[in-house]
């Protein structure tokens, strides 16, 4: 993926959809390749053969789609849509010492649609495979030794069309490796979220060039008086370092 050279930025505050749609905030960057910019904003699910009615239904319709611009013209990435209620569980384990030991593994997080108009640089996992443009589901994953941390398994969303059921181990690991086509999943890392930022959904550009989406989630914790708001941050860009590798 690309490089993004900036300091934390804010995108766009909470506001109605209709008036977030005339919003077009623009954040300056410097790419390795070039001066362009990164900008989110508003967009609407719409039908899609790869998504089945139960994940349509599931899903926030108002959605957020990430752009840059690429030789002058304005280039989408992708779109996010977020489960509207992630299934969760009372946890004070804090076994792996981030923010989300109250998701189940396996839970629905949302669905990301990358898009055909984007440069392949732009759809990659953690791991700098290349994803096909398409529908994937986005599900939580703690991935085990050797690769330690929270991560959102990618699957093709026509594969995976019931987001009440917690998926497996087993089915994550095969689900993910047909959506990166390898004997390895495809999957985007989890951090440690702002929580100085106010601002949902959000971007976050740090210095070292990693662009990181931030997004306030309602987490189910499976009783009527148990539920939670939880900050999700998840990385979308990563720096290339001079020879282009990650």
């Amino acid at each position: 993926m690309g490089i993004v050279q900036d300091k934390k930025t804010q995108v766009w505050p909470r506001l109605p959809h209709a008036v977030c749609v005339a919003l077009n905030v623009v954040i300056l960057s410097s790419l390795a390749w070039g001066a362009e910019t990164f900008a989110i904003e508003p967009v609407k699910l719409q039908a899609s053969e790869s998504l089945s009615q139960g994940i349509v239904q599931g899903l926030d319709s108002n959605g957020t789609r990430l752009y840059t611009y690429s030789n002058g013209l304005k280039m989408p990435i992708f779109d996010i849509f977020w489960a509207m209620d992630v299934a969760g569980q009372d946890s004070k384990r804090g076994t792996h010492g981030l923010s989300y030991e109250n998701v189940k593994p396996g839970a629905m997080l949302g669905v990301i649609h990358f898009l055909p108009e984007a440069s392949e640089n732009y759809r990659e996992d953690s791991h700098d495979q290349k994803v096909n443009p398409g529908y994937y589901t986005m599900r939580y994953v703690v991935l085990p030794e050797g690769e330690t941390g929270d991560f959102v398994m990618l699957s093709p969303a026509n594969l995976d069309q019931d987001p009440a059921r917690l998926l497996t181990r087993e089915e994550l690991d095969r689900l993910g490796r047909a959506a990166s086509r390898t004997e390895q999943p495809a999957v985007l890392s989890l951090v440690r979220p702002d929580v100085n930022d106010a601002h949902f959904p959000g971007v976050i550009l740090d210095d070292a060039g990693t662009c990181v989406v931030q997004v306030r989630l309602h987490v189910n914790l499976g009783k009527p008086d148990l539920s939670q708001d939880l900050v999700l941050a998840m990385v979308v860009v990563t720096p290339k370092d001079e020879s282009g590798g990650s």
